[in-house]
């Protein structure tokens, strides 16, 4: 049809009809596509608040035990439920406006989610050896999940983790860190305890070969079987094996566990210093007694205090074997 051909009547009554269908079609374009927006938007916006609110639930779990069963089952729950709403993202049908945020969110919930395993793995497997480099991760996972998520603003307000979760991940890295320590520490202390008994063992063993009750050597002197001066000389060998066994005994590492151990063997080694100063000053005592004199002493006054200090070691010795072998069983 040639427009030149229609009359300027009809020509005013169709041209009115175009513009009339010309607008219709516009507006509902722009209605669509208002829509499009409204919805896209409001998609994006739910999905974010429940981001925040399935994050927000890590706070619930600074009061229980971090590394309990429980607790890992809370976490992998708040995973899975980021998980959920990660698949919503990648469903939904966006327009070019939103592209640029929709894939900030989507890094931003794929870090998210890997911080949360990462929390699991460490709360399942709390022994593990690689447990360094799983904290390590963890600041990773929510450096980047922030990184992208700040990008994002939603009606005004940037979008980020929330501070709940920023202060349960500080908290379960100091309590992985306090708890690696203490494993060290009862480590070493079972270690050192373990050295301290072997090498305890065998100081009491030698100890016992050189606690002598010196008497039989008074004894043989004062009848003449032995000399005052061989007495002496054994009794000085035996000293000199004692000094010896004193200096590697205050040489020993004690960890806690052998305190008390280790302390009653120390007054067992000084109840045997006074035990061989006693014995030693009767002997001289006797040694040096003229003939006319002898008759007049009694033995048992003389050596009174050398017996008492001889019974001493022996009870002190006794109470401390109770104690190292209660300490060892503990």
């Amino acid at each position: 049809m040639n427009i030149k051909s229609i009359k300027p009547k009809t020509l005013l009554y169709i041209l009115p009809i175009l513009a009339i269908v010309f607008l219709t079609i516009f507006i509902v374009y722009s209605l669509f596509n208002v829509n499009k927006y409204t919805s896209s938007e409001k998609a994006i916006e739910g999905i974010t608040k429940e981001i925040t609110k399935l994050n927000e639930a890590s706070s619930n779990l600074n009061s229980k035990e971090l590394d309990s069963k429980q607790t890992g089952k809370d976490i992998g729950k708040i995973s899975a439920s980021l998980t959920a709403e990660a698949n919503k993202l990648s469903k939904l049908s966006i327009n070019d406006k939103y592209k640029m945020v929709v894939s900030d969110l989507k890094n931003g919930i794929k870090n998210n989610i890997l911080l949360y395993k990462q929390l699991q793995s460490c709360v399942n497997n709390p022994d593990a050896p690689d447990i360094d480099t799983a904290m390590t991760s963890l600041n990773t996972y929510r450096d980047l999940s922030t990184k992208y998520y700040s990008k994002i603003t939603i009606n005004n307000k940037k979008f980020s983790l929330p501070s709940a979760t920023l202060k349960f991940i500080d908290a379960f890295q100091t309590y992985f860190s306090v708890r690696k320590r203490t494993k060290i520490d009862k480590s070493f202390q079972a270690s050192m305890s373990s050295d301290f008994d072997i090498t305890m063992d065998n100081v009491c063993d030698q100890f016992k070969l050189i606690m002598t009750d010196f008497s039989d050597y008074a004894t043989k002197a004062r009848k003449k079987i032995i000399s005052y001066d061989y007495a002496f000389d054994k009794i000085s060998k035996n000293d000199a094996e004692f000094v010896n066994l004193k200096n590697n005994f205050q040489n020993i590492s004690v960890p806690s566990g052998r305190l008390e151990s280790y302390k009653a063997f120390n007054l067992v080694l000084n109840d045997y210093i006074s035990y061989m100063n006693y014995f030693t000053s009767a002997l001289n005592y006797e040694a040096n007694l003229k003939d006319n004199d002898s008759a007049s002493y009694k033995v048992n006054d003389i050596y009174s205090q050398s017996k008492d200090a001889f019974k001493k070691v022996d009870t002190d010795y006794k109470n401390f074997e109770k104690k190292y072998i209660s300490e060892k069983n503990k």
